[in-house]
């Protein structure tokens, strides 16, 4: 278990998250077992009041899961938008999937509306150039990218 916090202050405006995350397994010899999936979860603030959260947890008895890696999948709300959140385990233009997020979507309706890529020391965020939607991708980058996944240890 641990947690992360992030903050952001731009034009009078602070938007701010505090995190936490948690999983757990058990190992006995040689064989260990999760008992509780890892889930991730942030309360996100601007200017003091809450305004939105993040939820995102380990799915159980998918594919993904059976062939070994941490597929994921959540929202974030913020202000009354929701957008559903799904790891990404592929690099673009292919390869073997890995077992711990790359990154990850943003949908709405279905339709991707954004993504963070968590892949090395930069962060990248790809978001619609205005409106509501792009606030609520930037807000699950940010919560997202303080994430410590115990995944990649």
């Amino acid at each position: 278990s641990g947690g992360g916090s992030f903050r952001f202050a731009r034009g009078g405006t602070v938007l701010e998250g505090a995190c936490h995350y948690a999983e757990k397994s058990v190992t006995v010899g040689i064989i260990s077992a999760t008992t509780r999936p890892f889930a991730y979860e942030c309360r996100i603030g601007r200017d003091g009041s809450q305004v939105g959260e993040l939820r995102i947890e380990e799915e159980r008895g998918t594919t993904a899961a059976a062939l070994g890696r941490e597929a994921r999948s959540g929202y974030v709300e913020l202000d009354g938008v929701r957008l559903g959140i799904t790891s990404i385990h592929r690099m673009a233009g292919g390869g073997i999937p890995t077992a711990a997020p790359l990154g990850y979507r943003f949908e709405e309706g279905g339709r991707a509306v954004g993504a963070v890529d968590l892949n090395g020391t930069t962060k990248t965020v790809h978001a619609p150039p205005t409106g509501r939607t792009r606030e609520a991708v930037f807000a699950g980058s940010l919560a997202l990218s303080v994430l410590w996944d115990p995944a990649t240890l």
